[in-house]
C-alpha cells in the first residue's frame, strides 16, 4: 500500500468515525427536545360519533388523535386512515348506487353499528399506540417508526399510559432533522443512489380513475397514499388518506365517485400552496435535499422518478429513518 492509498484509507476511517459519532449524538436526543413546544394534546371521546371525530381532526388540522373514555383510559388512535377504511369497506359491501348520494356516509356508518370513535380506532391496523417517555431518545422513536409503520407515538410525562403529554409524529422528526442537517454528517451529503435506496413498488392510479379506486388501493395495500399518473405514465400528483379531511362530510360519497383528478383539483384549490406540488425526487438528490423537501411539503412520501418523470420507486419517511439508522451502523 503506497502513501496515497494509506492516506485515503485513513481519511475514510476518520470520516466514518465522525459520522458515527455525530449520528450517535443525534439518536440520543431526548423526545422532549423534539416534540413541538406548547403542543396541546387533542383527544377524542370514545363514545363520540365518527362524524364528530372527523370534525375534531379537521378543525384542529391534524390527522390522528388518541381516543379517551370517561375513566381517562386510552383505547388507541383514531386516524384518517381508519375513517377511509370504514368508508371503503362499506362501499365494497354494497353497490355505491344503493347509497342515497344526498345522504351522509356517516348515516350508513351508524346503521352498521360503527358509529363510535372507539369502534373504529385503528380499524386500518396502521396506527398502533406504542408509547414512549419524554426522556426516551429519538433513536428509540425511530425504531418504533421502522418496526410498526405507525406515523406517531404518544409521549408520556410519566410511566403510565394515562400520562400522555403529547404526540410525536414522523413529520415532527423530519422537521427536527431539517433544522439539524449537520447532524446527519457525511450521510446527508450522499445521494439516494449512493445510499443504495431500494426502489419499492409504486402503487398508482391514472387521473381518470374514480377517487374510490385510489382509496381502495390504499386500504388493500395498507399504505396511506398513492401516485396519480397522467395517461402517459408520468407523475401528476399524490393522493393520500389525510386528504379526506378536505372533503365536506356530507359529500364524501359524492367525491368517491368523481375522478382522482377532480378530487385533487378541489383539494389543492383549498390549500395555500401551489396548485399541484411536485411530490417527486431523483436518485441523484442527496439525503439532505430529500429531507428539506419532505419538510416543506409535510408529506409522508416522495416518488422517485426517472428523467421522463415516470415513477420508478417510492420513498417513505420510514425508508428515510431506516436509511439514517443504517448509515450509523
Amino acid at each position: 500500500m503506497n502513501d496515497y492509498t494509506s492516506a485515503n484509507s485513513s481519511l475514510a476511517c476518520i470520516t466514518l468515525f465522525l459520522t458515527h459519532t455525530i449520528m450517535t449524538s443525534l439518536f440520543s436526543t431526548p423526545l422532549s427536545a423534539i416534540v413541538p413546544k406548547n403542543q396541546q394534546l387533542v383527544t377524542i371521546p370514545a363514545e363520540s360519533s365518527v362524524l364528530d371525530a372527523l370534525k375534531t381532526l379537521s378543525s384542529k388540522n391534524i390527522y390522528s388523535a388518541p381516543v379517551k373514555d370517561q375513566k381517562g383510559a386510552y383505547s388507541g388512535f383514531l386516524d384518517m386512515a381508519d375513517i377511509v377504511v370504514s368508508l371503503v369497506t362499506l362501499m365494497e359491501e354494497r353497490s355505491s348506487h344503493s347509497f342515497d348520494q344526498n345522504s351522509s356516509f356517516f348515516d350508513a356508518v351508524a346503521k352498521d353499528k360503527l358509529e363510535t370513535a372507539k369502534n373504529i380506532a385503528d380499524l386500518s391496523k396502521m396506527n398502533p399506540m406504542v408509547p414512549l417517555r419524554e426522556k426516551d431518545s429519538l433513536g428509540e422513536a425511530l425504531k418504533i417508526f421502522e418496526s410498526t409503520g405507525t406515523h406517531r407515538v404518544p409521549v408520556l410525562s410519566g410511566d403510565s399510559v394515562a400520562d400522555i403529554n403529547g404526540v410525536l409524529t414522523q413529520i415532527d422528526v423530519i422537521s427536527y432533522l431539517a433544522s439539524n442537517l449537520s447532524s446527519l454528517g457525511d450521510a446527508g451529503k450522499k445521494t439516494l443512489q449512493e445510499h443504495n435506496v431500494k426502489l419499492n413498488k409504486v402503487i398508482s392510479v391514472e387521473i381518470g380513475a374514480r377517487a374510490f379506486e385510489a382509496f381502495q388501493l390504499m386500504s388493500k395495500n395498507r399504505i396511506t397514499g398513492v401516485a396519480v399518473l397522467n395517461h402517459d405514465g408520468t407523475l401528476f400528483s399524490n393522493l393520500s388518506m389525510k386528504d379526506i379531511k378536505e372533503v365536506k362530510p356530507e359529500e364524501l360519497l359524492v367525491w368517491m365517485n368523481k375522478s382522482a383528478l377532480e378530487l385533487i383539483q378541489m383539494i389543492r384549490c383549498k390549500q395555500i400552496d401551489v396548485a399541484v406540488p411536485v411530490f417527486s425526487c431523483h436518485l441523484h438528490n442527496t439525503l439532505e435535499q430529500v429531507i428539506a423537501k419532505l419538510n416543506v411539503l409535510r408529506v409522508h412520501r416522495l416518488f422517485i422518478t426517472d428523467d421522463q418523470n415516470k415513477p420508478i420507486g417510492v420513498l417513505t419517511l420510514g425508508d428515510i429513518f431506516r436509511l439514517i439508522h443504517n448509515s450509523s451502523a
